[in-house]
């Protein structure tokens, strides 16, 4: 008797547990998950908007359930609040791994052979490099354009000693490092290097995110590297052109941590600097076809004393870090993404610039693109 009482008090907790998680599923459509950072999938339907039969209901109801059931979410950002404050690691982001002082690291395969230096250059493969640099160039010189080439560092180049302990470097020359030396020796462009400025700063400031961007560098890095892109144009135009000065800027202190998988906020209080009295503003209109590109912007000032046009091919460390700033120097600045360099030709037809500022990020490998480029603006 007892024991067919313990079963059916069993049976009967058992079902509870199985029902209780359903009792308390999410039932609201598009619901964002903050610790998950992403939306929850949406109820299964049976039927299609036409009305007929849903082939794919019993996947989306199994998605549904995946993502909805009750305590789901409680349950996630508790494992992996373990996961990191136990045992040192991500429950999630296969990309991201942590430093020996707990630093966020980026560290995809190729990021991981970039910062390893397995993926050096060829002597051949420098010469087709710096040649092709050298045909854009000449190419911007004889329409009297002049051309400057910014390669961004990423953090792992400038912090070394944050990267995660096992993953071990060999040599101290990059594949970065080879282009621009081989850059600085046999071509005539303008080259604007700024990776001993960002090492040597490290005494004093904070040129990259310890604990929160871990793909770029911080506001103090960037405005480091714009007074270092604009001491550039200066010294090719007379130091016709105004530069912003710290005293330009509102610098405060504010938390600029990470917001990871399952609700762990890194605190990290940065420099955050706003122009106190910006002139500039954003033209998009002015692009023409490409003013639906979010990538891609314009910027007019007419309280300048210059006539100046400028286009920007960039990426995020000058697209989303620079542009506020150079455009208070110049009449137009253009900002393209870098990965539209293949229609070089039309771009600069098209924005008719007096200076081309070309950047790219150590990670985004764009040589093929710019040999390309450089065959195409060949005789």
């Amino acid at each position: 008797m007892y024991k067919k009482a313990f079963n059916i008090i069993f049976i009967m907790i058992f079902m509870l547990m199985c029902s209780v998680p359903l009792l308390f599923s999410n039932l609201v459509q598009g619901t964002p998950s903050e610790a998950e950072q992403r939306m929850l999938h949406g109820i299964a339907k049976i039927f299609t908007y036409e009305g007929s039969f849903n082939p794919q209901v019993l996947d989306e109801y199994d998605g549904w359930i995946d993502d909805n059931i009750g305590f789901r979410s409680e349950i996630v950002a508790l494992n992996a609040q373990i996961q990191f404050h136990v045992f040192d690691r991500f429950t999630h982001f296969s990309n991201l791994s942590l430093g020996p002082n707990g630093e966020v690291n980026s560290t995809p395969k190729e990021q991981i052979i970039e910062f390893q230096h397995l993926n050096l250059k060829t002597e051949k493969e420098l010469s087709v490099i710096t040649d092709s640099f050298q045909v854009i160039s000449d190419y911007l010189k004889d329409k009297d354009i002049q051309y400057y080439y910014l390669p961004c560092y990423e953090k792992y180049s400038i912090y070394p000693e944050y990267m995660t302990l096992h993953i071990n470097q060999y040599g101290s020359v990059s594949k970065t490092d080879q282009i621009v030396d081989a850059l600085a020796q046999d071509t005539t462009i303008h080259l604007v290097q700024i990776k001993d400025v960002l090492i040597d700063a490290k005494e004093s400031y904070q040129t990259y995110s310890r604990f929160g961007d871990c793909a770029h560098w911080t506001q103090r890095g960037s405005f480091i590297a714009y007074q270092e892109l604009m001491t550039a144009i200066n010294a090719q135009n007379n130091n016709q052109f105004d530069m912003l000065e710290e005293d330009d800027f509102h610098i405060t202190l504010t938390d600029q941590g990470s917001d990871l998988f399952g609700g762990i906020h890194l605190v990290d209080y940065l420099e955050n600097f706003e122009i106190i009295t910006p002139t500039s503003r954003e033209t998009k209109e002015k692009l023409g076809s490409l003013s639906e590109d979010h990538n891609c912007t314009f910027y007019t000032n007419e309280s300048v004393d210059n006539q100046t046009k400028v286009l920007v091919l960039a990426d995020s460390y000058v697209n989303h870090f620079l542009l506020d700033e150079l455009s208070e120097s110049f009449y137009e600045l253009v900002c393209i993404h870098a990965d539209k360099t293949s229609d070089f030709q039309e771009i600069i037809d098209t924005y008719e610039p007096d200076i081309v500022i070309h950047e790219n990020a150590e990670r985004a490998d764009r040589y093929a693109l710019i040999v390309e480029t450089a065959r195409t603006l060949k005789p």
